[in-house]
Parts: C-alpha cells; sequence; structure tokens
C-alpha cells in the first residue's frame, strides 16, 4: 500500500533521486523484518515498475544490485537523452478520441470551407436523384421494345423475336431433295 503511494505521489518535478529515497525508506518501513539485502532488492524491484519499459530494460542489462546504483544510471541517461516526455521525439504520437459529433478540422477554415462544399455537393445529388426518381416513377418510362412496343422489357428479350427466329429458322432449312 505504501508503494503505491510513493507512485501516485511521483510527480514532473520530483526527481529520480527523491523516488529511489523514499522507495527504499518505505521498503526499509515495511519489510522491516528482513536483512538489508532483501530489502534493497525488493525497493529494486519496485524502482523498476516506476520507470518506463525502455529504462527498466537498460537496467536490468546492466545488473543493478541495489537501487542507489539503478538511480544514478537513470540519472546519467536522463542527462544525455533527456528526461522522458521531455525534447525532440518524446512523444511519437498522440491519439484523441473524439465524438461523432465532434468535428476536430472546424477551427481551420480551410478545411471548414471543404466539408461546406462537399455537402452541398451532396445536397445536390440527393435534389437530382429525387427529380429523376420522380420522373421516372419508379419504372422505365418512354422505353419500351422496339418491337411490340411494350413498357415489360426490351427487343432483346421480346418473346415475339423468339417466335420469329423460329419462323425464320424453319424457313431457311434447305430442302433435302
Amino acid at each position: 500500500m505504501a508503494f503505491k503511494d510513493a507512485k501516485q505521489n511521483e510527480g514532473k518535478t520530483e526527481t529520480i533521486a527523491a523516488l529511489g529515497d523514499e522507495i527504499r525508506l518505505l521498503s526499509q518501513k515495511a519489510y522491516s523484518t528482513l536483512d538489508q539485502e532483501a530489502q534493497e532488492m525488493l525497493a529494486l524491484q519496485h524502482f523498476y515498475k516506476n520507470v518506463s519499459a525502455e529504462m527498466r530494460c537498460r537496467l536490468m542489462h546492466k545488473n543493478c544490485q541495489i537501487i542507489s546504483e539503478a538511480v544514478e544510471l537513470v540519472e546519467r541517461y536522463e542527462e544525455v537523452l533527456g528526461r522522458s516526455g521531455q525534447g525532440v521525439g518524446a512523444q511519437i504520437r498522440g491519439v484523441t478520441n473524439t465524438n461523432s459529433g465532434e468535428r476536430s478540422y472546424e477551427t481551420n477554415p480551410v478545411h471548414e470551407e471543404t466539408y461546406d462544399q462537399f455537402t452541398s455537393a451532396i445536397k445536390r445529388i440527393e435534389q437530382r436523384l429525387d427529380k429523376l426518381e420522380s420522373t421516372m416513377g419508379g419504372r422505365i418510362s418512354g422505353r419500351s421494345c422496339y418491337r411490340c412496343g411494350s413498357t415489360n422489357h426490351f427487343i432483346r428479350e421480346c418473346p415475339i423475336k423468339e417466335n420469329r427466329r423460329g419462323m425464320e429458322q424453319k424457313n431457311l432449312r434447305p430442302s433435302h431433295k
């Protein structure tokens, strides 16, 4: 429980050294029945939980035995690389969730113009479609079969055409004499 408080108290202004000292003191209080070496090992494990995964890997690679070694190593890395969250490339990608009703580009007038152009174009297309559908009446108006005049089919599906073909084929057959 005390270690959770240490993690919650860790602020952006708290130094790694202060965090290490606080974890060491809390581990001494929490594990007073254990020897010094076991307390240091447990404190080091809790310290690992409070640093980034990348830093944790570096500390494990250097095989730190006590928390003061780990604190010193983290401070050296921070001098060279800068504190995590600072400097160039500290934050690679940021993602935010927005409600479906929100438009994040409303503040940019260029994007707002483009959006308005798209919405007006869509409205014009919908109006044209409604007009076409109303004049067509849900069927193909004004179009009919050229052979029989029916509006139910076109000439390629005309039943009269099939009948004529059959008759033409009968007439075109050579006679066997």
